[in-house]
């Protein structure tokens, strides 16, 4: 039974659940941390019993056999996806895969993930990429290619709802209002106010609550902090401007013309 269909840029995946109650994820078209190369027609990407992501290994489990898989929610990006996932009636985790550029798996440093992404393959080898794993070419430039991971921030946040878009991400909680954002800044996109210089945020962080009273004081200082950058007055006690000094100096007539040779040549 299919309960669910969702279409990207580059691949379409479902979600069917089987007789027993347990679902199972497939995709098709080029599914960027799972295969590197299209799929011309479905393949399982994860289940209870088999696909190229092997679940024991994703979360670590020492049960050979899986009681409960539940996909919560799913998302596809341009070249990563966010999947809401429970195992054995656990406490749903989000999961992503693809392109980590400019964060948006929400998993911080890649450098130090690299590093756990062989640790992994050396110790289960159950979520490897058909071909080797990350994208060499890419490596000096933080866009590094990553097999299914388990986001670490939002374990224990009871996350709901995932999405994502181009290079950033989101996902809400529908027990705590608590949403989270974080990939590529520019445009305002992640709801976190003025980037402060910072080009993205590569684990989530969370939005102000929506609240209309913090709402508004979060505007407020937003305002009182833009307009101290664009005051030009002197704050008291500042002898920038003084003139106080000069108060007992001569009044200057401009209208008397300037000696010969002061600021000018002689005629």
């Amino acid at each position: 039974l299919v309960t669910r269909v969702i279409a990207g840029p580059t691949c379409s995946m479902a979600v069917a659940r089987r007789v027993d109650g347990l679902d199972e994820l497939w995709g098709w078209g080029l599914v960027h941390g799972i295969w590197q190369r299209e799929m011309n027609a479905p393949e399982k990407i994860l289940g209870a019993r088999g696909g190229a992501i092997s679940l024991q290994t994703l979360f670590r489990l020492s049960l050979p056999v899986l009681t409960h898989v539940q996909v919560c929610d799913v998302s596809i990006a341009d070249r990563h996806c966010l999947v809401l996932l429970s195992v054995n009636n656990d406490m749903p985790k989000v999961v992503a895969f693809g392109s980590s550029k400019f964060g948006c798996l929400g998993i911080g440093n890649v450098v130090t993930y690299a590093e756990e992404l062989k640790k992994r393959n050396r110790d289960g080898g159950g979520v490897r990429l058909a071909g080797g794993g990350i994208d060499s070419e890419k490596d000096s430039k933080g866009d590094q290619t990553y097999p299914p991971i388990v986001i670490p921030s939002l374990v224990n946040k009871r996350i709901t709802y995932v999405s994502c878009n181009g290079s950033h991400s989101i996902a809400g909680s529908g027990y705590t209002g608590e949403v989270y954002a974080w990939g590529h800044s520019a445009d305002g996109r992640l709801g976190l106010g003025p980037p402060k210089g910072k080009l993205a945020e590569t684990t989530p962080v969370a939005l102000p609550p929506f609240d209309p009273k913090v709402i508004e004081q979060q505007k407020k200082k937003q305002q009182e902090s833009n307009a101290l950058l664009e005051d030009d007055t002197v704050p008291e006690g500042d002898t920038k401007d003084d003139d106080d000094d000069n108060d007992n100096l001569p009044d200057i007539d401009k209208s008397k013309p300037k000696p010969k040779g002061f600021g000018e040549a002689g005629g």
